[in-house]
């Protein structure tokens, strides 16, 4: 089969710039990648919900976090994924410009 994407990774931030820089970088290494991007924690929540029925092709295989997006931060949402089973053994790589102990703690 040519080209089947057999890996999905979602990336949440809100900077459109951002986004279309990781889905060039993650294509330029794997065409068998399919990077989605959601600009805040709550399409965040409404995607992993709506990929995690039994009629749908799966949650991410790997979600990339910002934890500073707008209407649900990043924190909030990362909070809400680790308290649904269905969601929660998805790994989660934070990404953010944040140096503040509370944001290092979330992420660790």
């Amino acid at each position: 089969m040519e080209n089947e994407i057999n890996y999905t990774i979602l990336l949440a931030d809100g900077d459109k710039d951002d986004c279309n820089l990781a889905k060039e970088a993650f294509l330029e290494c794997c065409d068998q990648i399919s990077v989605g991007c959601v600009p805040d924690g709550l399409e965040l929540m409404a995607y992993l919900v709506g990929h995690s029925g039994s009629d749908s092709p799966g949650p991410p295989k790997l979600i990339l976090l910002d934890l500073n997006m707008p209407r649900k931060d990043g924190r909030q949402a990362l909070v809400e994924i680790k308290a649904k089973p269905t969601l929660k053994n998805i790994p989660i790589v934070i990404i953010t410009t944040s140096g503040e102990e509370n944001d290092i703690a979330i992420a660790g």
